[in-house]
């Protein structure tokens, strides 16, 4: 008996968002019913080939070329109702309809939903832009929009990553937000 495709890409999603290696073993043992199916007898080197035969690493990685990974990252949430990206560009799109200004430019906005309710609750107040310059091996720029809470401390309620800091990436994260 064979491990199905679609059991293989699902457990491969769950190892690309990080869900522990146990966890995927105890959830499909424990999920056996009437009938055993070869997937309830799962067993860690079946999920070490899964990871090879996805290349995904330990760490989440979905693909080695660093573009590749996040493009995958991407697609693998693109269709979720939670997914945290707002907007994904990488600098191999050149849609001047869609990004007016970024030819080559990466921009990258993340903001998870009680981000999203924080800003709705807060953002009427007191908005701050907090900047990381250049500490990645790609130099890209990292913002983390914050609000003021009721305590008037920072609460990050966007984040921005992009290799230009500039008004046109700003414009464009701050209009999707």
């Amino acid at each position: 008996m064979k491990i199905t495709r679609e059991e293989k890409v699902d457990i491969a999603r769950k190892l690309a968002n990080k869900i522990p290696v146990e966890a995927i073993l105890d959830e499909r043992r424990n999920s056996m019913n009437e009938k055993l199916n070869r997937i309830h007898l799962i067993t860690r080197q079946d999920i070490k080939n899964i990871k090879e035969e996805y290349n995904i690493s330990s760490d989440g990685i979905l693909d080695s070329n660093d573009v590749l990974s996040v493009n995958k990252w991407d697609d693998g949430l693109k269709n979720r109702k939670d997914s945290p990206v707002v907007v994904f560009k990488d600098q191999n799109i050149f849609d001047e309809n869609l990004y007016p200004g970024m030819k080559a430019d990466f921009l990258l906005v993340i903001m998870n939903a009680s981000q999203k309710d924080m800003l709705r609750f807060y953002g009427n107040d007191t908005i701050c832009l907090d900047f990381t310059h250049g500490m990645n091996a790609y130099w890209f720029d990292l913002a983390a929009l914050l609000v003021l809470n009721d305590k008037r401390e920072g609460f990050p309620a966007s984040f921005i990553l992009s290799n230009q800091q500039d008004f046109t990436a700003l414009t464009l994260a701050f209009a999707a937000v």
